[in-house]
């Protein structure tokens, strides 16, 4: 199952976190951590997901301890990286987090979604909260519920 604990964060990223998510409930938006650390074992679950068959999908899934999924959550790719930076740390921190978004209808996904009608799609405005706390969104590379620290702090 996912580790959803902020503590499991590094102490830096844990209070970005926390500040981001604050951020992101000050300008409407209902959020809440769906994903802190991560096995490998999950994440070569996570990467088959949208390019393996369905069948050799949930058996990497069940594997990792995670339920299986349908054939239409089988149509897109879900994580972008077979080296991931929610992997534990030296430390046994995870270096990232993956959050999720929840409106009216229920959860959202849709990269181009614009729940507060304001122009501008909620995931662009929660990365640019995020990016405004220094950390990187990965948005930017096509995981829009994905954060992390910054490679080169600025």
């Amino acid at each position: 199952m996912p580790c959803r604990d902020v503590n499991a964060l590094t102490p830096t990223l844990r209070t970005l976190c926390q500040e981001h998510m604050e951020a992101c409930r000050r300008e409407g938006f209902d959020v809440f951590v769906t994903w802190t650390l991560r096995t490998p074992t999950e994440q070569a679950a996570l990467y088959a997901q949208g390019r393996r068959p369905l069948s050799e999908v949930n058996r990497l899934r069940a594997d990792a301890g995670l339920p299986p999924v349908t054939q239409r959550q089988n149509s897109f790719p879900v994580t972008w990286s077979q080296r991931s930076r929610h992997f534990p740390g030296p430390d046994g921190l995870g270096r990232a987090y993956d959050l999720a978004l929840r409106n009216k209808e229920g959860l959202v996904w849709d990269p181009k979604a614009d729940s507060d009608e304001d122009q501008i799609p909620d995931w662009e405005e929660i990365a640019r909260l995020a990016e405004a706390l220094g950390l990187a969104a990965g948005k930017r590379f096509g995981d829009p519920a994905h954060f992390q620290m910054r490679e080169n702090p600025r």
